[in-house]
């Protein structure tokens, strides 16, 4: 599942994935991404699927890649699960 937000007006707002494609501050969250998750998101990205997956993997450190379709920012964000607080 991809979710989609945007800035707009200093407020953080749902969007669309074609606002993946304009320009601005976008970003898709990706809970449990299927194959055809990663394909949408290189299609609207043009951020190639592999960097996606990698930045997926729980050894992979905070950074950002900066790609010719935008960057790929990784973050490690602590999500509530019900065995306790796992990073994501």
């Amino acid at each position: 599942m991809i979710t989609v937000h945007n800035v707009a007006k200093d407020k953080v707002k749902t969007g669309e994935l074609q606002d993946l494609k304009k320009e601005g501050f976008s970003w898709g969250d990706c809970i449990n991404p299927s194959e055809k998750d990663f394909q949408t998101l290189e299609k609207y990205t043009k951020i190639h699927s592999k960097i996606i997956k990698d930045a997926l993997s729980t050894r992979e450190r905070p950074k950002v890649i900066p790609t010719s379709g935008g960057s790929v920012v990784i973050i490690n964000a602590p999500i509530k699960t019900e065995k306790g607080l796992r990073l994501t």
